[in-house]
């Protein structure tokens, strides 16, 4: 005659399952939460380092130029030499007015950045206001496409 079990064992038997199948399941999604943290903040390389970036974007020469094919507001592409801190910029040469109806201005990107560092967000590239070749634009730090 075989023995049925009593719910009080079903139960007992049932949390025991899930208490051996949560705490590996736990320990690995905590891992790879933290691998995940650990990849979507690498795409923010100027992270504690602002200062030597927006130095590093204002005082060295631009070496060549490449034409952005998207954006309403016709941004270029600027490029350093190869092996600085920063590899390229984009660079947004827009004089204060209203040329479309629209406020536009290269200072609305800087102020935009100097904002979220006073807010410690994070979200936006350096930015800094750079002179090249008798323009004055806002330099803002090119991120490569990123997936984390």
């Amino acid at each position: 005659m075989k023995r049925r079990s009593t719910p009080l064992q079903l139960t007992l038997g049932a949390l025991a399952l899930v208490a051996l199948v949560r705490v590996p399941a736990a320990v690995s999604v905590s891992a790879f939460r933290q691998e995940a943290a650990a990849v979507s903040r690498s795409a923010r390389i100027w992270e504690g380092r602002n200062s030597e970036f927006e130095a590093f974007i204002r005082d060295t020469p631009i070496d060549h130029f490449e034409d952005v094919p998207i954006g309403v507001t016709h941004p270029k592409r600027a490029y350093f030499k190869p092996g600085g801190l920063v590899a390229s910029v984009a660079w947004k040469i827009l004089p204060p007015g209203r040329p479309a109806g629209y406020w536009e201005s290269y200072k609305s990107e800087i102020a935009a950045y100097e904002l979220d560092k006073l807010l410690d967000m994070g979200m936006v590239p350096v930015t800094v206001e750079k002179k090249w070749n008798h323009d004055t634009a806002a330099a803002i730090l090119w991120l490569s496409p990123f997936h984390p």
